[in-house]
């Protein structure tokens, strides 16, 4: 069972709706149907959200595979909070322009997901 996994994919799950939301609330907002229009807000709501959903769904495949394999619970906690923080951090980050904060989030996400990677290849070596 996946119960580790289910609990962040539960929790990343709301959190990209949430994001979404975002996105479209600033749209009527700004009377924009399709893309960005001239909003910057816009832009940056959209980036926030489309930057979620391209590093969320690798890091949550990995985590299904490592737990699947038996990987160590302590780790994978440690993955699924960086994951939640760093993409929350990033999202934050992007909306209010602060850059040195943008870092912080994705090297979260990317302690995450090499995280979740080197235990998914030891996992692997060690099962032959």
């Amino acid at each position: 069972m996946f119960i580790t996994s289910a609990m962040y994919a539960g929790l990343l799950g709301l959190a990209a709706v949430f994001l979404a939301v975002q996105v479209i609330l600033q749209r009527r907002k700004k009377k924009v149907a399709l893309g960005y229009g001239k909003s910057r807000e816009l832009k940056d709501r959209g980036r926030a959200f489309e930057n979620f959903t391209e590093y969320v769904p690798i890091a949550l495949l990995l985590m299904m595979i490592v737990e699947f394999s038996g990987g160590n619970q302590a780790l994978l906690h440690m993955s699924g909070l960086s994951l939640i923080f760093g993409r929350l951090l990033h999202a934050i980050a992007i909306y209010r322009r602060i850059i040195r904060l943008r870092v912080v989030g994705m090297s979260l996400t990317f302690f995450s997901i090499v995280t979740l990677s080197l235990m998914s290849l030891y996992l692997s070596f060690g099962t032959h």
